[in-house]
């Protein structure tokens, strides 16, 4: 699992990339801290186009990222994710938790906001 944070004043993405599973569920947790660190988004994208595989264990890093979230005042959607990580967040019942938008991501567009840290 490999990771970056970018920001601009109204959103913050977290760009995830490779296994979200029990080694790197505390990945997304960390770099929302990070991010909280250094702005306050209104909006946390969580762009997925880059996560090949995620399991139990990835999906309550993820539910952790959104308590965090919404403790700060702001919402998070996920981007990017693959069939199989719908169908999983669809029969997980997460899909509610963890919304899914559809806005171009920094990873599909080749493009990345501002990088912070």
């Amino acid at each position: 699992m490999s990771s970056e944070r970018a920001a601009d004043d109204e959103t913050g993405w977290l760009i995830l990339q490779g296994d979200l599973d029990i080694a790197s569920a505390h990945a997304p947790v960390e770099l929302g801290h990070r991010l909280f660190g250094e702005r306050t988004p209104r909006r946390v994208m969580v762009d997925l186009t880059a996560v090949s595989f995620i399991d139990s264990s990835g999906l309550g890093g993820l539910v952790q990222l959104s308590n965090l979230v919404a403790a700060r005042g702001a919402a998070l959607f996920l981007t990017g994710a693959n069939p199989r990580i719908v169908t999983l967040l669809h029969l997980s019942g997460l899909a509610a938790v963890l919304p899914l938008a559809d806005p171009a991501t920094p990873a599909a567009s080749g493009t990345v906001p501002e990088a912070i840290g």
